[in-house]
């Protein structure tokens, strides 16, 4: 019995600390998603929130996610007017841990009883933006940070927006153009091994036009939005690393070329000398400057 109880509350313990780790990643990470998410937030209430003139409930949906970041600044920031009250709030994910993630820090919130929100209306599920479950016109906004830009099915996956919305609601979508937060550490990893960068599927604010009205939307504006943020290469490097993302690249690398005698540890030693070189520094502690550009369409139905 004793020995039960000890195994049950370590397995607890291994699975917060797993949640925070993963959430702390999240939360470094979200130095560059954080001001595109405002961004889109803020249109929404210029165009749309702020427009209305009598008191109303609105439902939101946030596609790809993550952990959370856009509907929580609903829950921790006062964003709307008072005359808007939130009557759903659903987040959706492809990926189960990311929505394991949100979920865990809803709890957070929960347990702590900071926040004042009514946590029946906040909702995060598994599943693919590409097929949503939900009923035709079931939301007044439909937001996504960086997440539909990854869609194998663009065209579909934009069609299930416009499904859902509710005549007149709005979506507000952006996707990374060539200038985004990594380019510089991504750059130097592709040029390392030889390979030629893909290119992000709407960085063409052009084709994301054109793919928003192949779904069928006819009211499509497109703007770009660019943050600059300063700050320690070292600090940017702990956010990558934190990853791992360039050395699962690197091993998956090393596998399928194995006439490659390079380790692992010399093949990222050398994509951080070419970051360095392109940032022009020579040590961890220099301040460097990233610029990241975003195309933002907005769709109204």
């Amino acid at each position: 019995m004793s020995n039960t109880a000890t195994i049950t509350t370590t397995h607890h313990d291994l699975n917060k600390n797993h949640w925070e780790n993963k959430v702390k990643l999240m939360e470094k990470s979200k130095i560059f998603l954080d001001f595109f998410a405002s961004d889109l937030i803020q249109r929404s209430i210029d165009l749309y929130f702020n427009i209305t003139t009598e008191e109303r409930n609105v439902s939101i949906l946030d596609l790809a996610t993550g952990t959370g970041l856009v509907p929580f600044k609903f829950v921790d920031e006062k964003i709307l007017p008072d005359k808007i009250k939130i009557s759903a709030l659903d987040g959706i994910d492809f990926a189960a841990s990311m929505i394991e993630g949100a979920e865990y820090k809803k709890q957070s919130r929960i347990e702590e009883k900071q926040v004042e929100f009514d946590w029946d209306n906040l909702k995060f599920q598994v599943m693919d933006g590409q097929e949503l479950k939900f009923p035709d016109e079931s939301f007044d906004i439909v937001y996504s940070n960086m997440g539909v830009m990854f869609y194998p099915k663009m065209v579909q996956g934009l069609s299930e927006i416009k499904r859902v919305l509710k005549k007149g609601g709005m979506a507000f979508v952006n996707s990374w153009t060539d200038d985004f937060p990594n380019r510089v550490s991504s750059q130097a990893l592709f040029e390392v091994l030889q390979q030629n960068r893909p290119p992000f599927a709407l960085q063409d604010p052009k084709v994301f036009e054109q793919r928003c009205r192949e779904a069928g939307f006819e009211h499509v504006e497109i703007r770009q939005v660019t943050q600059s943020l300063k700050m320690k290469y070292s600090e940017l490097q702990n956010i990558f690393n934190m990853g791992n993302q360039f050395a699962t690249l690197v091993q998956k690398y090393l596998k399928e070329n194995p006439q490659v005698t390079s380790t692992e540890k010399e093949l990222l030693d050398r994509i951080d000398q070419v970051s360095r070189r392109e940032f022009n520094i020579s040590n961890n502690d220099e301040e460097i400057e990233i610029i990241s550009i975003a195309n933002v369409v907005i769709l109204a139905k």
